[in-house]
C-alpha cells in the first residue's frame, strides 16, 4: 500500500468485531449438542445474539467514526465505551462453551452455518480474558489513538501536518530542512513509546491466559492464518526480491546522491521522499502534475469517473458521506469504514490534488466498493469481506492504478510537454514501488512478530536492526532519545495486521490477470485497462463481493481468480 492507512470494517483492537452469542442466548443450551437439535439450538442462539449485536456494531462504528474527525477526548471516551461493550458481549464463558461444544460435536453440517459457527467462536474464543484486563488494554489502545490523531509537530514555532512534512521531503533540496521535518515526523514516538511497549505487555498477557505464545501467534490464529506459513510467504518474499531491490535502489541512490551534491555513503532516511520509505521517490518521474488543478474536488471527479465507468456508480453514494479535506483534529491518514454492514460505506481522507493522494482515495474507495456491494442475503455476521487481504488486495487493484500507463492515459489528459517515453518511466516507477514497499513490508512484519516476542528488548535497535536489513537505510548517528520504533500507527490500531497488505498485493495481482481473461475487451489496446469496461464491475460484484465471508479465504481464492493464491503474478510484475 503506497502509504495508504486503511481500517477495514473495524479492525482497531485485534480482528475485527464479528458476532458472537449475548449471555441472554445461554439458556438454549443446558445439556450439550446432545440434548436436542444441534441445528436449531444453534440457529436460536445466533439469531438471539444478531439481534443485539449489530445495533451496538453500528453505535460503536459510529462513534468511532465521530472521533476519528473530531479528535476531541468526549467523542474517544464514548468510541471506548462501546468497544467495551462489544467485547463483553463476546465474553460470556457459558455462551462460548456452548459453541465450543457445538463446534466439537460435528452436528452442524450446513456449510453456511459451520462458516458461522467458526466465526463466532473465534470472535468469542478472543475475549475470552479477565474483564480488568480488557479494559485496560481498551483504554491505553484508545489513548494511544487520540495522540497519534491530534498530535502535530512544532517547526520553527509553528504546528505541521503530515501534508506539509511530505511535502518538504518529496520537494525540498536541502538536506538540513529535510532532516527537520522527518525527525519531526518522529516526534510522536518519543511520547508514545513507553504506553507502546505496556500495550505490547497487556496483549501478551491476555494471550498467554488464552494459551498463546504471545499476541502475534494469537490473532494470526483469529485470522485463521498460520504463523509458520506466514514467515515461510515473507521469508521467500525477501529472497525474492533481495537482488533486484539492492540493484534498484543503487540506481535511486546514484540519483538521489547526485540531486543532494553527496557522496551515496552519506544518503540518510530524511533523503527518501516518505518517511518510512515505504513508497518510490519518485526520482524516474514526477507524477503530481498529471493531478494538479485548482479545483479541490478534482480526483474525486476522475476517481468517480472511472468507478461509473467499470459499472460501480455506487461509488457516489460511499462519497457523498464521507469526508474528504484536512482539519484541525481530523486524523491525519486514510482509511474507509462500513458502518452497519447495509451498505453506510464511507471514507476519510486529507486530499490534496497530487499521485499519493490520487492513488489513496482509489485505494480507499476500492474498499468502499466491496462492502457496498456485499450481498445483502449473505449472514449478517459473514457480511463482510473473504480475509481482510482480499479486500487490501481489491483496494491495491485500484490503488496502484496511478503507476498504470494505460489508465493514465485513459483517464487524464496528458500534457504535451510529458517525456516521449513516459510509459516505461511510469512502469519502472510502478516496479520501483512494488519492490520498496514489499521490502516495507518486511520491515514491518519481522519488526512486530520480534516485538511482541519480546517487547522488553532494545525496541529502538531492533528497529534499526531490520530496517538495515531490508530497506538498505542507514541509521542515525545516535539514537539516543529516539524512539522511531513507535511513529507507525498501525502497532496501536491495527496490529498484527500488515502482512495483509502484502499478502493482498499478492492477490491483487492475481486478481488482474482473472479479469484479463474473464473480460477480453480489458486487452483490446495490447495492455491491460479496466477503464470504460462495465463487465469488470459485475464480474467482481459477482465473484468477489457478494460472497462475503461465506467461505475460508483458501476457497474464496480459488473460486475467485480460478486458483490457490501464489506469489507468481507478483513476481512477474517485479521483474
Amino acid at each position: 500500500m503506497q502509504g495508504h492507512f486503511v481500517l477495514v470494517l473495524f479492525v482497531v483492537a485485534a480482528m475485527t468485531a464479528v458476532p458472537g452469542c449475548s449471555a441472554s442466548s445461554r439458556g438454549a443450551d443446558r445439556n450439550g449438542p446432545g440434548g436436542g437439535d444441534a441445528t436449531a439450538q444453534f440457529q436460536a442462539l445466533r439469531a438471539a445474539h444478531i439481534e443485539r449485536f449489530q445495533e451496538l456494531e453500528a453505535q460503536w462504528n459510529l462513534a468511532w467514526w465521530e472521533a476519528e474527525l473530531s479528535g476531541d477526548a468526549e467523542d474517544f471516551q464514548r468510541s471506548q465505551e462501546l468497544e467495551i461493550a462489544v467485547r463483553r458481549l463476546h465474553s460470556d464463558r457459558e455462551t462460548f462453551e456452548t459453541l465450543r461444544r457445538l463446534r466439537e460435536s460435528g452436528q452442524i453440517t450446513d456449510p453456511t452455518l459451520q462458516r458461522s459457527l467458526e466465526t463466532l467462536y473465534l470472535a468469542f474464543e478472543e475475549n475470552q480474558i479477565d474483564d480488568a484486563l480488557m479494559q485496560r488494554i481498551v483504554a491505553l489502545q484508545t489513548e494511544l489513538e487520540q495522540t497519534f490523531n491530534t498530535f502535530r509537530p512544532v517547526v520553527d514555532g509553528e504546528e505541521v501536518t503530515a501534508n506539509q512534512i511530505r511535502e518538504v521531503l518529496g520537494d525540498s533540496d536541502d538536506s538540513a530542512r529535510r532532516r527537520v521535518m522527518w525527525d519531526a515526523s518522529k516526534e510522536v514516538g518519543t511520547r508514545l513509546a513507553e504506553r507502546l511497549v505496556e500495550l505490547a505487555r497487556l496483549r501478551n498477557q491476555a494471550a498467554r491466559a488464552l494459551g498463546y505464545d504471545d499476541y502475534y501467534v494469537m490473532m494470526l490464529h483469529f485470522r485463521e492464518q498460520d504463523p509458520a506459513e506466514v514467515q515461510g510467504v515473507f521469508d521467500e518474499l525477501a529472497e525474492m526480491t533481495d537482488e533486484p531491490f539492492r540493484q534498484a535502489k543503487a540506481e535511486l541512490d546514484a540519483r538521489l546522491a547526485e540531486r543532494f551534491g553527496i557522496p551515496v555513503a552519506d544518503l540518510r532516511p530524511w533523503h527518501y521522499a516518505d518517511p518510512f520509505f515505504q513508497e518510490s521517490p519518485g526520482e524516474g518521474i514526477d507524477l503530481d502534475p498529471l493531478f494538479a488543478s485548482d479545483d479541490p474536488q478534482h480526483i474525486v471527479a476522475i476517481s468517480t469517473r472511472f468507478y461509473e465507468g467499470i459499472g460501480l456508480p455506487v461509488v457516489s453514494e460511499i462519497l457523498a458521506r464521507s469526508d474528504l479535506f484536512e482539519r484541525e483534529g481530523k486524523v491525519e491518514h486514510a482509511f474507509c469504514t462500513h458502518i452497519d454492514r447495509r451498505g453506510d460505506v464511507r471514507v476519510l481522507t486529507n486530499l490534496r490534488n497530487n499521485e499519493q493522494w490520487m492513488g489513496t482515495l482509489m485505494h480507499e474507495l476500492g474498499h468502499g466498493v466491496y462492502d457496498a456491494y456485499l450481498d445483502q442475503d449473505v449472514l449478517y455476521e459473514l457480511r463482510e469481506p473473504a480475509h481482510t487481504f482480499t479486500t487490501e488486495g481489491v483496494a491495491e487493484l485500484f490503488g496502484t492504478l496511478t503507476r498504470d500507463p494505460a489508465w493514465l492515459r485513459s483517464n487524464l489528459t496528458i500534457p504535451a510537454d510529458a517525456p516521449q517515453d513516459l510509459d516505461d518511466l511510469v512502469r519502472a516507477e510502478h516496479r520501483m514501488d512494488l519492490l520498496i514497499f514489499a521490502r516495507w513490508s518486511l520491515v514491518m512484519v519481522n519488526f512486530e512478530r520480534q516485538f511482541y516476542a519480546d517487547p522488553e528488548q532494545d525496541l529502538e535497535d531492533l528497529w534499526w536492526d531490520v530496517v538495515e536489513r531490508y530497506q538498505g537505510l542507514h541509521r542515525p548517528d545516535s539514537l539516543e532519545g529516539r524512539a522511531d520504533f513507535a511513529t507507525k500507527i498501525h502497532l496501536v490500531v491495527a496490529p498484527v495486521y500488515y502482512h495483509n497488505y502484502m499478502l493482498g498485493r499478492m492477490y491483487a495481482a492475481q486478481l488482474r490477470h482473472r479479469l484479463s481473461e474473464e473480460v477480453p475487451a480489458t486487452m483490446d489496446g495490447g495492455t491491460f485497462d479496466m477503464t470504460g469496461h462495465p463487465e469488470v464491475g459485475a464480474y467482481l460484484i459477482e465473484h468477489v463481493f457478494q460472497p462475503g465471508a461465506q467461505h475460508t479465504w483458501q476457497e474464496f481464492v480459488r473460486q475467485s481468480t480460478g486458483e490457490d493464491l501464489t506469489a507468481r503474478y507478483f513476481a512477474e510484475a517485479i521483474r
